[in-house]
Formats: structure tokens, C-alpha cells, sequence
């Protein structure tokens, strides 16, 4: 038999790889074009696959990252320097 977590629990999951996703966007860890691979990430948080998916519609739906049909996930490139730098003021704020 297997655990299943209660949907809060999972909910919390796909926040926290949220969180550590935009962190390392706005940081400049994770560069505008880089692929973003579910499985690579997953493991690196110990998550489900699911969980990052979720995260990652979370981040699109905030214009962070881009979804291209077929190939995956990206951080979005911004118009320029500015809006970068405007993003990471800001979430240090």
C-alpha cells in the first residue's frame, strides 16, 4: 500500500519548488532560454514530477517562464536588462 499525500501537503510541495524556481530565475542562476527539465528538478527537490509541473504553470501564469508545445519549459526572456534587474530588486525587497 502506498502513502499518499493530502492535497495541503502536495499543494505546499509545488509552492516550495515555486519559490526555489523563481529564486534561482531572479538570481540569475537559471539564465533567459535555459531548458528547464521536470525530472532533473523533481529530483533535486525530492518532489513529485506533478509538483514541479504545478510549479511551473505557477511561474508561467506569473510571466517568469515560458512554455513552448513539445520541447518544455524556460525561463522567459525579458525585453532587456531592465526588466531583469526590476525583477530582482524587487524580490528583494
Amino acid at each position: 500500500m502506498t502513502a499518499t499525500l493530502p492535497l495541503s501537503a502536495h499543494k505546499q510541495l509545488s509552492q516550495r519548488v515555486a519559490e526555489r524556481l523563481r529564486t534561482a530565475i531572479l538570481e540569475g542562476q537559471l539564465r533567459p532560454g535555459q531548458w528547464l527539465r521536470q525530472e532533473r528538478i523533481a529530483g533535486e527537490n525530492g518532489v513529485s514530477q506533478m509538483a514541479v509541473r504545478e510549479a511551473l504553470k505557477q511561474l508561467a501564469a506569473e510571466g517568469l517562464v515560458e512554455h513552448v508545445s513539445y520541447r518544455g519549459v524556460r525561463p522567459e526572456c525579458a525585453p532587456g536588462a531592465a526588466s531583469w534587474r526590476a525583477l530582482r530588486l524587487a524580490r528583494r525587497a
